[in-house]
This record gives C-alpha cells, structure tokens and sequence, in this order.
C-alpha cells in the first residue's frame, strides 16, 4: 500500500502530485517510483512542473525514485536532478533537499568486465572457470548477473571446474527465447518491433557475432522445416513430426512450425543469404555490423527490394 510504480509515458501531472502528496498508510514513507518520464520523451513543459513541485513541496514524506532506461543529461528534469547531487556533494549542497538526492549509474557490464566478473565471482564461490568457458556463460546469459549468478551456482554445485562443455550442457542461452521474439517480428513484418528487440539485446550486452550466428541458425531450421513441409506432399505436417524427425525439443518444434507459416520458401532462402553475408562481413570487414542488421529487419517491409550492403543503394530484384 506504500509503494507506487507511475509509468512516465503515460503520466500527467495532476496524477503525478496526487501520488507524491498521498499520506502514507501506517509508515513514515512511501515509495513512488516513476518510470521514464524523461528518456521516453516527456514534454520539457511537464519536467518543469515536475520541479518547481520539488522545489516548493521538499518536506514530502514520500520517497520519489526516476528511474531511466537512458541518459538524458541535457534535459530539464535531469540537469536539476543532477544539479542537487552527483557522486560528490556539489555547490548546491546547502539546498534543503541536498542532502537528500542520491544519484547511481548502472551501466550493463560487457566484454572484458563481464567476463572478469564471471572469474572472480566463481573464484568466490569456490569455483574455477577459464576465459573461454567465461565468454560461452556471457553469450548464453548475457549480462544479466541475476540469471549469472545461479548459473554458476548450478554449475559450480555440479563440478568446481567450469569448461566450455559444461556451460553448454547445462546453461541454457535467454538468447534461445529472444531469437524467437525476433524471428516472430520479422516474419510478420513488424519492423518497429524487430528493431527494437535488436537494440533491446544490444543493450544488454549481448554480443554481435552472436546474435548473427543464431539468426543464421534459426533461418536454416525454419528453411530445413519448410523444405520438409513441402516434401511432405501437403499431408498434416505436427510439432511432434518435426521433433522427431529433426532430434529438436517439442518446444521448438512447435515455435518453428509456428513461424514458418509466417514466411514463402523464396523470402526465407533471401533472408538466409543475406544473413550469410553479413556474417561474412563480419569477418572480412570493418563495416558496422548494427547497421547492416537493422537494414536485413527494415528490408522484410519491402517486397521486391534489396539493399545493397556494400553501400546504401537500393535496387529492384
């Protein structure tokens, strides 16, 4: 009863003081926690109401935690925030609500740090664990050190020796299920939610190649259950059929019988070359790799085009 989660996009600011000036329920405090109200582009004019409320109202009993999903330090509400308290008390510290602005960046570890982490934190729990096994666990969770931490735990409790084998018999990639959500959105031609699940995945750390290789993987089962639903002779083709027959779980069978109805056997095979080639620019190229992945999902809109990925061109096929 003494917390609140607003969310910021769909906020106004009659609703916004009604939360932070309601009595809290048998406490000393509540918890408001508003959600997004500047990275998902509020207007400056809302920001500024926002503070003159905390300018005026600093004796509130609530508790009020923004939270980000992006730095937006140029925009009103962020510069007064920041203005109040950063890591280190700043001029302002005589202000009456100085004292009570706390400020923390948490930025996703990647690359070296993430792996770091992984070492030092088995070495903690009484594990080892090498750079290679180390790269296979972050590629599989990510940098979710929530799912991190049990993943070790699992795999520490089952053997202190952490091999690349044992990361892939046991760690389940969160990717697997990510992949799909992509697949989904491409195949129904829903550009804006494609791109968004591409930088949502970039976002947290998830590394490029990666996300190339299971876009790879997942184009050429999708073509392999085609082709076998084609050879088929238009007889009932089951989840249970393509698990067996492929050696694949139930699970994704019946995700990939899902998604290939999504897709004619022309536009799958394009799709495949094309992530074909870009895997090979990956490897042969400085070529920015997001870019050529974002043109691949903005590509599926357009029956009949192909962009050249050499450059920017477009051409008809």
């Amino acid at each position: 009863m003494n917390l609140t989660e607003l969310d910021g996009e769909k906020l106004n600011f009659a609703d916004f003081k009604k939360e932070i000036s309601t009595v809290s329920f048998m406490s000393l405090k509540r918890l408001v926690v508003c959600k997004n109200i500047i990275s998902k582009g509020k207007d400056k004019n809302f920001q500024k109401e926002i503070i003159d409320f905390l300018k005026k109202d600093d004796d509130n009993e609530s508790i009020i935690l923004f939270w980000e999903e992006e730095k937006k330090e140029k925009e009103p509400l962020s510069k007064y925030l920041l203005s109040l308290h950063s890591r280190r008390p700043c001029s302002t510290a005589g202000s009456p609500i100085a004292d009570k602005i706390y400020f923390q960046e948490f930025e996703p570890l990647k690359g070296a740090a993430l792996k770091n982490w992984i070492v030092k934190t088995a070495k903690e729990k009484g594990g080892r664990i090498d750079g290679a096994a180390a790269n296979a666990l972050a590629e599989r969770a990510g940098s979710d050190l929530w799912q991190m931490n049990n993943e070790l735990d699992k795999l520490i409790s089952f053997s202190p020796d952490i091999s690349v084998e044992k990361v892939k018999k046991f760690v389940k990639g969160k990717d697997d299920e990510n992949i799909f959500n992509l697949t989904d959105a491409i195949g129904a031609k829903n550009k804006k939610l494609a791109l968004k699940l591409l930088s949502e995945q970039l976002r947290a750390g998830a590394n490029i190649n990666y996300i190339i290789t299971m876009l790879a993987r997942q184009f050429r089962m999708l073509l392999e259950v085609k082709d076998y639903m084609v050879k088929s002779g238009g007889a009932y083709v089951s989840a249970l059929n393509i698990s067996r027959d492929f050696k694949i779980h139930s699970f994704v069978a019946g995700k990939l019988l899902a998604q290939v109805k999504m897709y004619e056997m022309e536009n799958l095979r394009k799709l495949y070359s094309r992530i074909l080639d870009i895997d090979l620019k990956s490897k042969t190229t400085s070529i920015n790799m997001e870019l050529l992945l974002d043109m691949l999902v903005i590509q599926t809109d357009y029956d009949g085009l192909e962009t050249d990925l050499y450059g920017s061109r477009m051409r008809v096929i």
